[in-house]
């Protein structure tokens, strides 16, 4: 989970995975795990965004 936080941090993996997922709609297993990794990804900005504004108030 680590390794997918600095992912997010420093390179907006959210965005990316958006453009391999269009590059791998022929290979189904392949884009289910991007896909679940792409949620991941999502869930784990919208958290850091969430604390960083609790720890603002």
């Amino acid at each position: 989970m680590y390794q997918l936080e600095q992912l997010v941090r420093k390179h907006g993996v959210v965005a990316h995975l958006d453009t391999v997922l269009e590059l791998t709609q022929g290979n189904v297993e392949m884009r289910m795990a991007l896909t679940r990794l792409r949620q991941a990804a999502e869930v784990l900005h919208k958290k850091r965004y969430a604390v960083r504004l609790a720890m603002r108030t």
